[in-house]
């Protein structure tokens, strides 16, 4: 038996039973009624009985960054009854902050390998692990690299191999994934350009045309040139904007003082360099490093 005013009950008007927070577990708190606020009052305080054991299920193990899913929480008690503890459970997600749970669902937030478990009073649930991807325009993204390590060298990681590091990469998905389509390969080969051209920046007489080859596949499909190709741009993107575009991708691409210092040295090998503008031609499309067919079409039908 515990002796408690009503102030301690928030000045609570009790007429039944509730539930308080007491010595770190949650207890069903029995209160004489018709009490007066500032009156001593009796309260029975019957201790909750931890569960014997948690079984924890998921409705689905593979998911989608967003995509939500339903999850179940039993609990086994020694007098060998069961009942569902969603609800009064402490969720423990490794990484951190990598699904939210609300209930009996939970939803999906970064992708990687998820670890999900539960626990009520002193028990702990089974472990459940998740394989969250994301997947954008159904291209399956690398994964999140870890920062440190990717920012240790000149290159990066890139864990796919195809020339984009992997963090710029999800950059750019993520960045035009409610663009044009197109806009997401023109992006990932100016990605490749700007990536290729520190490798040896005292070579850019060499490969300063890489970069170009990634600027008038651009231009094809985003500025009046299209018009040379009978066709009209996919998406018009006016000059002002586009150098914020391209000043934006610098500060993705070359995001570290190595990386800066490499284009910066690129930039000086080609400075006082004279070069010929050049008019639209096919070459320009045969350049993109990717197939524009479908891209072109679009374009005829415009």
């Amino acid at each position: 038996m515990k002796i408690l005013t009503t102030k301690t009950l928030q000045r609570l008007l009790v007429t039944g039973a509730l539930m308080l927070q007491i010595n770190g577990c949650d207890d069903t708190v029995s209160v004489e009624q018709n009490t007066s606020v500032d009156s001593e009052v009796n309260v029975t305080v019957t201790p909750t009985v931890n569960p014997t054991a948690l079984s924890l299920s998921v409705g689905a193990t593979t998911l989608n960054k967003t995509d939500h899913a339903n999850l179940t929480l039993m609990g086994s008690y020694a007098d060998g009854s069961t009942k569902p503890l969603e609800t009064q459970a402490q969720w423990i997600v490794l990484p951190t902050g990598s699904v939210e749970v609300y209930g009996t669902t939970f939803t999906a937030l970064k992708d990687g390998n998820v670890t999900v478990q539960a626990k009520v009073g002193t028990t702990l649930s089974n472990k459940v692990h998740l394989d969250i991807t994301w997947v954008v325009n159904g291209h399956t993204l690398p994964p999140e690299p870890d920062k440190a390590l990717n920012d240790s060298t000149l290159l990066g990681i890139d864990t796919n191999n195809n020339g984009v590091r992997d963090d710029v990469e999800r950059w750019i998905y993520d960045r035009y994934r409610e663009s044009h389509p197109v806009m997401i390969p023109l992006k990932m080969q100016a990605a490749r350009a700007y990536q290729k051209i520190i490798v040896d920046p005292s070579k850019a007489w060499e490969t300063y045309h890489i970069m170009d080859d990634a600027q008038n596949c651009e231009w094809v499909f985003t500025s009046l040139s299209a018009n040379y190709f009978g066709r009209k741009p996919l998406v018009l993107i006016e000059p002002e904007d586009a150098i914020k575009e391209d000043n934006e991708m610098e500060y993705i691409q070359y995001n570290t003082t190595q990386r800066a210092r490499a284009y910066g040295n690129y930039n000086q090998t080609l400075s006082g360099g004279v070069f010929e503008l050049e008019d639209p031609s096919e070459k320009w499309i045969k350049n993109c490093d990717f197939n524009t067919t479908k891209y072109i079409e679009m374009s005829e039908k415009l």
